[in-house]
């Protein structure tokens, strides 16, 4: 007999009286721990984390050589600065997101639709910039205008919320979200650190 079904045995018999509170207990104590089944070890299918360790040079290496060729355009005479500037502007910002995905956790989400057809997975891996968003909403926060319904809600206190949350995920200590329905077959898998 499993323990699910042993716990559930008990619970009956307390609920239709055949023993008193202190017996349930007892007897439910007795009984090993429940061992947990869906842990990241047991995942053999989600080996994500590991191959996009190293990601974050694919977007450094694209931001430095726009930025190097839009200084080399920005040098030459006449109007190549009209290129060099969006060249500039863009090779920032993958730089900016290439160190951001180095020490940012990876949001990994896996989806199965469990239909035939099109898109039957779909999968997603990006970094969060918790850190950088956070900063932004508790320096910038009091400046935005807020919608009506989120009057109660302050974009400082959200930054703070951002803050702590980013130290409870680590690579180390991963947020780990299976749910599955059993009805259609859809099958989501959310793996955050």
């Amino acid at each position: 007999m499993s323990e699910e079904s042993e716990t559930m045995e008990i619970l009956n018999q307390l609920d239709e009286g055949q023993i008193d509170v202190d017996a349930a207990l007892e007897r439910i104590s007795e009984q090993p721990p429940p061992t947990e089944t869906n842990s990241i070890e047991d995942e053999s299918s989600f080996e994500v984390p590991k191959r996009f360790g190293g990601w974050w040079i694919f977007p450094m290496s694209i931001g430095f050589i726009l930025t190097i060729g839009g200084l080399g355009l920005a040098s030459l005479e006449g109007w190549w600065w009209l290129l060099a500037v969006p060249m500039l502007l863009l090779g920032v910002f993958f730089l900016l997101f290439g160190l951001i995905s180095i020490w940012a956790p990876w949001v990994h989400v896996r989806i199965d639709t469990g239909q035939d057809e099109w898109p039957r997975k779909i999968v997603i891996s990006l970094p969060l910039p918790i850190s950088l968003v956070s900063w932004f909403l508790r320096t910038f926060g009091r400046y935005i205008p807020v919608h009506s319904n989120m009057a109660e809600m302050d974009l400082v206190q959200i930054g703070a919320m951002l803050d702590a949350m980013k130290d409870s995920i680590s690579r180390e200590e991963p947020l780990f979200v299976e749910v599955q329905d059993q009805e259609t077959g859809e099958h989501v898998t959310v793996y955050i650190g």
